[in-house]
């Protein structure tokens, strides 16, 4: 018995370091606020229509974060891998740049939680 449940504990163990990294907890909005305003807003607009002021030099359109329709589609481990790996990893435009070498994973769920702000979507 203890074989068979020492096995298991191996087996589980690995499953759980061959699973993707997902954010752990829901991150704040008010700190996620001053990221965005820093980062995010020259394209995405202050009040996340995609019409920043470098939005109109980008051949792609950036995120509209007030559609609740199709920000409702995306999971916030969606948005999460979009911020950190950049849009051309995870199939989106290749002008939104990778923010894992800048930002802690911390900094990305608060960000992700800003942005659901911008809408009436829910986080999934």
């Amino acid at each position: 018995m203890r074989r068979w449940i020492g096995g298991l504990i191996v087996l589980l163990g690995g499953m759980v370091l061959a699973a993707p990294a997902l954010p752990a907890t829901k991150g704040d909005p008010q700190a996620g606020k001053a990221i965005y305003t820093r980062l995010c807003a020259p394209c995405h607009g202050e009040s996340g229509k995609g019409d920043g002021p470098a939005a109109a030099n980008l051949p792609d359109k950036p995120q509209d974060f007030t559609d609740a329709s199709a920000l409702g589609k995306a999971t916030d481990q969606d948005l999460f891998n979009v911020i950190k790996n950049g849009g051309a990893v995870v199939g989106k435009s290749k002008f939104m740049v990778p923010f894992g070498s800048k930002l802690s994973d911390a900094d990305i769920r608060n960000l992700v939680s800003y942005i659901r702000t911008f809408s009436k979507s829910r986080s999934r």
